[in-house]
């Protein structure tokens, strides 16, 4: 990283020292220059004891009873989803998954972290939808940080100092006003890529794989039946958890982790510097035969089995684990149910079997993902 030596650790027994036994010495993430503020308040780029309290403050919005009041929003969500699949089904045309499913994932966390009802996968023109595509429009994030620095391009120099220094300040009993529009930023951008990206590759995966969509879709039409999906009732669903799990091991959306020693350390004979970056390689490790069996092949019922922990690392690990996991699960697992009681994915002649990738830090495939539908019913 520039001058400063960093070390890509994938052995399992020295990264559970740095998740979890050792986690006060890697509490923080990597060390980002130039993040703009308000960004720069966001959960994610917080250290040490200012990320406790709003980690702390945070944390129980993403409790079972508020997830349990999120589900019938998601829901609606999902039915808009599967009505817009089966207006397109059966006439062969090629569909753009990640448009459908990015537009999903716009409604969801505009209703979960804003409390705002868009409709994005039909108005296009929603103000909010259109301010937010333009975001996304650069997936570089070069061309990210510049576009949310100019929502403090009003500030003047004093301004923006007295501000970050108001919100250093408020650290008491709740987020100042600041670090609101900070934790909004990261929620809405990792809220919006990560869940899209993974039903792409979901759709993908039971496209190429259609005797297991068929039994994903007989567990639900078995535990369900016409029931709706729901945050108690989508538990019964062990196969569709499987698939989801599956997909994000062969497919995580962010393929590394990486973490900061706040102090020197050794584990396992290995010296680790004061300062310097671990970077925790989850695309490779998850496509590691010492972990799993013939690691290339898309086959859910290697979660039935007993595996190492640390082996799987989609959502991170330990007390600094993705805070919205279990939103993101829900959401994919509401989506899946809804869309195959209703369409079929099905490939189209020049859809590839094995992805490949662009080089970013965010897994994106060089093509987009086009499938075929076909009505359920």
């Amino acid at each position: 990283m520039g001058k400063q030596k960093a070390l890509v650790i994938s052995d399992p027994d020295i990264l559970k020292e740095v998740f979890v036994k050792s986690f006060n010495t890697f509490r923080n993430r990597m060390r980002v220059p130039m993040i703009p503020f308000p960004l720069n308040l966001g959960l994610f780029f917080l250290d040490d004891a200012h990320w406790k309290r709003v980690r702390s403050i945070v944390s129980p919005g993403f409790s079972s009873s508020k997830l349990r009041l999120m589900c019938g929003a998601i829901n609606e969500c999902a039915t808009t989803l599967a009505n817009n699949f089966s207006k397109v089904a059966g006439n062969n045309k090629a569909v753009n998954m990640k448009e459908y499913f990015g537009a999903y994932a716009m409604d969801v966390i505009s209703r979960t972290a804003f409390g705002v009802k868009v409709d994005s996968q039909n108005d296009f023109h929603n103000p909010f939808v259109a301010n937010a595509q333009e975001i996304f429009k650069h997936t570089k994030e070069r061309r990210l940080l510049p576009i949310i620095a100019a929502l403090d391009a009003l500030r003047d120099d004093n301004g923006y100092a007295a501000n970050r220094e108001k919100s250093k300040k408020d650290t008491i009993r709740g987020l100042s006003t600041d670090e609101v529009v900070g934790q909004g930023i990261n929620f809405f951008a990792a809220g919006y890529e990560t869940t899209a990206s993974t039903l792409t590759f979901a759709s993908h995966s039971l496209a190429v794989n259609p005797d297991i969509q068929e039994q994903v879709y007989h567990e639900i039409k078995e535990m369900l039946g016409n029931e709706e999906p729901n945050y108690d009732n989508i538990g019964k669903l062990k196969y569709l958890n499987n698939v989801i799990t599956e997909t994000l091991r062969l497919f995580p959306p962010v393929i590394a982790l990486h973490r900061r020693a706040s102090e020197a350390i050794q584990i396992k004979g290995l010296t680790i510097q004061k300062g310097q970056t671990i970077f925790i390689p989850v695309f490779a490790m998850q496509r590691d035969p010492e972990f799993f069996k013939n690691p290339y092949s898309f086959s859910p019922e290697r979660h039935d089995e007993h595996s190492h922990p640390l082996s799987f690392l989609a959502f991170g690990y330990g007390p600094r684990k993705c805070i919205g996991m279990r939103l993101a699960l829900i959401e994919a697992k509401i989506a899946l149910v809804h869309l195959l009681r209703t369409v079929k994915f099905e490939c189209l002649p020049d859809t590839p079997e094995v992805l490949t990738f662009k080089k970013t830090n965010f897994l994106q495939t060089d093509k987009e993902i086009r499938l075929k539908l076909s009505s359920r019913c």
